[in-house]
């Protein structure tokens, strides 16, 4: 699935993870805002201990 970034709306945060030029994930909704910000870093983390 390709999904141009372009297209999201330009006024949300939208956290990203980007691999060699390919979107890996995207946390959307940001939901809830409150939270979200620890679940993309746990995901990362774990990825990094995966690989």
């Amino acid at each position: 699935m390709t999904t141009n970034l372009n297209e999201l709306p330009g006024d949300l945060p939208v956290p990203v993870d980007v691999e060699a030029g390919r979107l890996v994930r995207v946390w959307y909704p940001v939901f809830p805002p409150d939270k979200n910000a620890q679940t993309v870093l746990a995901w990362l983390r774990e990825r990094r201990a995966q690989g």
